[in-house]
């Protein structure tokens, strides 16, 4: 089951966020072979995705660090997407994906995403 976490996101403003994704028992899951995928949607339910969050597995570049059972996963917004999302509370989640067909739902939840005055 995945994790929930709600988000606040503000127009015009880069947004990162670094998450673990742990199985059922709470550990880091072995990241090596996967990718990760993530949309936002005004709801669940619509066809077709405000914006692809593009979250990216952590790989190992850095020294003495071995990503693969990390879990660690990044999401990264320019302040250009950001400014292009609409004013809305909508729904996002995060899956990650092997090339074997497994697929997890790693994270969940409410997005809000708040107006930008100054442009």
């Amino acid at each position: 089951m995945a994790s929930s976490y709600d988000l606040n996101i503000n127009q015009g403003e880069s947004f990162a966020l670094r998450l673990t994704a742990k199985d059922g028992d709470g550990d880091a899951i072995n990241m090596n072979g996967y990718a990760a995928s993530g949309h936002l949607k005004f709801r669940y339910s619509d066809s077709t995705a405000i914006a692809d969050l593009g979250p990216a597995v952590v790989s190992g570049d850095a020294p003495d660090y071995d990503a693969t059972g990390s879990g660690l996963i990044d999401l990264n917004l320019t302040a250009v997407q950001t400014a292009a999302f609409p004013v809305i509370e909508g729904r996002y989640d995060i899956e990650i994906h092997n090339a074997g067909g497994t697929v997890y739902r790693v994270l969940e939840g409410k997005v809000k995403v708040n107006p930008e005055v100054t442009s």
